[in-house]
């Protein structure tokens, strides 16, 4: 009886972790910002899948941009997407087209979006 008790307690605990690391479109979808790279990066990430964002430095607007994402478990897919660090000069004055398929991940227990994996690129739910 015991081991049955201690099985069925592994199987639940099993179950309640691999649902922790889930996401659904309208637990993600929302208004995010980040700042980096000397300015704001602000993402609205809207239920029907489609995104927008912008950059601004001292107020002044770098880009704006939109396109679609989608979430499957922790990781949330962008395509039509503009990365801020891939401008590569500090006046931004080289504009780089939007890439396709990028991928970030959604930390366990957390409302980021982290682009890469140093942990210094990413936009956090408002």
């Amino acid at each position: 009886m015991r081991s049955t008790a201690f099985l069925f307690t592994v199987v639940i605990f099993s179950l309640m972790l691999a649902g922790c690391g889930k996401h659904s479109v309208s637990s993600v979808a929302g208004n995010y910002e980040g700042e980096y790279f000397g300015g704001v990066e602000k993402f609205t990430l809207t239920p029907d899948g489609k995104f927008t964002q912008s950059f601004t430095v001292n107020g002044k607007p770098i880009y704006t941009n939109q396109g679609s994402w989608s979430v499957q478990e922790r990781i949330v897919t962008f395509s039509s997407f503009l990365q801020a660090y891939t401008f590569g000069d500090p006046d931004f004055a080289r504009f780089r087209s939007p890439r396709n398929a990028v991928t970030a991940e959604i930390p366990i227990g957390t409302s980021t979006i982290l682009f890469n994996d140093d942990g210094n690129y990413f936009v956090r739910k408002k």
